[in-house]
């Protein structure tokens, strides 16, 4: 997403939405250079310097962003109906900052493979331009520079051999075309072009040597044998040369001391831009108290704020007299984990205490109504037994009470994890708050058998 250039695909975003990941990109209305090359062969030499400078461009704004791309080859390289070229597909792009050596691993296409990839060894920018080396091969050429029966003859060949000379193939081509093509395929990294402008360069002169300017016809003067002899042309009849007015030469020195001007203007501009810090790194805002407070379930109206209408039950069923919530502090829960200290960088605001919303949201658990009919929640099935840990931790910190029950099948041993007991009345509340702490597919079971393997 750095690469910002006319002749890369752009990539807009890449997030995750549900556990599923998702990246947007520009869309090409168009082919890809191997769908062209099937379809012609090779290319005429004017339209193959064309779509490789577009190439080269596009790949010198990646190489100074310092993405390697690592996978350069036709089919990643669109042409749309306008022939503008776009590199796409770094699917396998590293940063230069990171490591580039996967050891014992082959990661790319073996066709277009320079041969430290092969090897295993570490890649650098110079990779690029050996896989560009071999595009430039078959679009001049119209063959692939190595063939074998297997990718891993090919492979074996990128490190091994040397590719037929390009004029064995097709005699047309220019000598500093093949000159290029042969530096970009050198084994030794330090052998080839050590930058794209460098390619760049070698091929405008290429270009420029291949298509030279037709020299102006020189005009035929009378024959001293003609017998027809012509008129004499005296000084005074000759063509005086046409002198330039003036006022142009006036405006083309306007023109230079513009030009000087706003290249000064410009080179500044450029320099005081580099100079310029960072922007600073913004902390994540901090969300509302409200949006962290969960409103009560419909039916979880508490009793001790509202009179009773309904008749008492028997005396010894009878409930303690009734306390407001502001009145005294609620009694501490069997399963709470002891209050944190506040962040000694904290401000004097009142701190959201996560475990009181916990005991609103689910207070009933542990007490006489919690096992009366009791449920539990379902939260989750693990093949491993640190992350159904690491679920189970997580849990506890919210404040509820966990069973983690071990599992045997014919795929071997699984781990579920298990919350609970609660009240029917509770249980719409205790769902919809490990909602929002981004427990998933949390539904409701009987009380759960099997062998438990919990600390508690």
């Amino acid at each position: 997403r750095k690469i910002t250039h006319k002749n890369v695909c752009r990539v807009h975003e890449f997030n995750r939405i549900g556990g599923i990941a998702y990246t947007s990109m520009e869309f090409v209305e168009g082919e890809s250079l191997r769908s062209v090359l099937n379809r012609f062969g090779g290319l005429p030499v004017r339209k193959a310097i064309s779509v490789t400078q577009q190439i080269c461009s596009g790949l010198k704004e990646a190489h100074a962003q310092g993405i390697v791309h690592r996978d350069l080859k036709p089919e990643n390289v669109m042409i749309d109906a306008q022939g503008n070229v776009k590199i796409m597909d770094f699917g396998i792009a590293r940063s230069m900052e990171s490591l580039t050596r996967l050891t014992g691993s082959m990661v790319g296409t073996p066709a277009y493979m320079a041969p430290e990839q092969v090897a295993g060894k570490p890649v650098d920018y110079r990779t690029d331009i050996y896989s560009l080396g071999l595009m430039l091969y078959e679009m001049f050429t119209g063959t692939q520079a190595f063939q074998a029966d297997t990718a891993v003859a090919v492979a074996l060949k990128q490190i091994r051999e040397s590719p037929k000379l390009p004029h064995e193939v097709d005699p047309s081509i220019p000598v500093g075309i093949e000159r290029a093509i042969l530096k970009c395929l050198e084994k030794e990294p330090g052998n080839r072009f050590q930058s794209v402008a460098e390619l760049e360069n070698a091929l405008r002169s290429a270009a420029a040597s291949a298509n030279p300017t037709p020299s102006a016809s020189i005009p035929r003067t009378n024959s001293s044998h003609s017998s027809t002899p012509g008129p004499a042309i005296s000084p005074a009849t000759r063509a005086e040369p046409k002198r330039t007015p003036a006022i142009a030469w006036v405006l083309v020195g306007a023109l230079i001391v513009f030009g000087a001007a706003a290249a000064s203007r410009w080179a500044a501009v450029a320099k005081s831009a580099e100079q310029l810090p960072p922007p600073a790194h913004l902390p994540a805002p901090k969300p509302p108290e409200f949006a962290l407070v969960i409103s009560p379930a419909p039916d979880a109206v508490t009793t001790e704020t509202k009179p009773s209408t309904v008749a008492p039950k028997a005396p010894a069923a009878r409930p303690a007299p009734a306390k407001t919530v502001a009145a005294a502090p609620p009694a501490p829960s069997p399963i709470a984990p002891a209050k944190k200290p506040a962040h000694p960088g904290a401000k004097d605001e009142a701190p959201i205490d996560v475990q009181q919303r916990a005991d609103k949201a689910f207070g009933e658990t542990g007490s006489a109504a919690a096992m009366n009919g009791s449920k539990y929640l379902w939260i989750g099935r693990y093949q491993k037994q640190d992350r159904a840990q690491a679920t189970e931790k997580k849990l506890k910190d919210l404040g509820l009470e966990v069973k983690m029950l071990t599992r045997h099948g014919a795929g071997g041993e699984a781990y579920v994890v298990f919350a609970g007991p609660f009240g029917a009345k509770r249980i719409p509340s205790v769902m919809e708050w490990l909602k929002t702490q981004g427990f998933a597919g949390v539904h409701v079971v009987a009380a759960p058998a099997g062998n438990q393997n919990s600390n508690e």
